[in-house]
């Protein structure tokens, strides 16, 4: 039986899970809340709150880091995926029901459209330091950047097969897990091309690890 639920790795790791079980070694493994349908994206605030795109349910939630206040933010979502909150407590999803980006208002009461072309089935989100949007978009293999106003869209890189996952980190650079080709490659800032990173499976559970203790902390 699938099991769906939020996971809290005490000093290690937090994820969002659809098995049953976890190959990985931790300290202490907690579930902080339950009642999710394919949750699959995650992301938290500078508060420390928790915001999980829980897709089956085509609900966005939030939570405090140890489940408590559990709460539903905006409506009208169709398969919600990647997740990402701006400097002011906004919210943002990606939905690959309506190849869109829709951004919930900080209160959660308010959810509009906030971009609307360029997509196909865009999976992982990520804002960098200037507001600029990043998405995978799975079904056209390629990584769409849009300003902070969602316009202005251009593709970066080439060669993707299926990209899932995006992130930006302090300095700029973009990281994407290219699901179809089983790499991690890497744009610098400049963002002239993507590299093939190599980096072992512990790496990269080691550099989520220090990001999600850092909002636990």
């Amino acid at each position: 039986m699938k099991q769906n639920y939020f996971l809290k790795i005490s000093k290690f790791l937090t994820l969002c899970l659809f098995f049953n079980a976890i190959l990985l070694s931790a300290q202490t493994v907690t579930t902080v809340a339950t009642g999710f349908n394919f949750p699959y994206g995650l992301t938290t605030d500078s508060n420390g709150k928790i915001y999980i795109s829980d897709s089956g349910n085509n609900l966005v939630k939030r939570m405090d880091s140890d489940g408590q206040n559990l709460i539903t933010l905006g409506s009208g979502h169709d398969s919600p995926m990647g997740i990402a909150v701006d400097g002011s407590g906004n919210i943002y999803v990606t939905e690959i029901g309506n190849n869109r980006i829709r951004k919930i208002s900080a209160d959660g009461q308010s959810t509009v459209t906030f971009a609307n072309t360029g997509f196909a089935s865009p999976f992982g989100l990520a804002i960098d330091g200037s507001g600029n949007f990043y998405v995978a978009n799975s079904g056209s293999n390629n990584i769409t950047k849009k300003d902070a106003s969602g316009g202005n869209g251009v593709n970066l890189g080439s060669g993707f097969s299926s990209p899932y996952g995006v992130a930006v980190d302090a300095n700029g650079n973009i990281y994407v897990a290219d699901k179809g080709n089983n790499a991690i490659k890497k744009m610098d800032a400049a963002q002239q091309a993507f590299i093939n990173e190599r980096l072992g499976h512990l790496e990269l559970i080691r550099e989520a690890a220090l990001k999600a203790d850092a909002a636990f902390d």
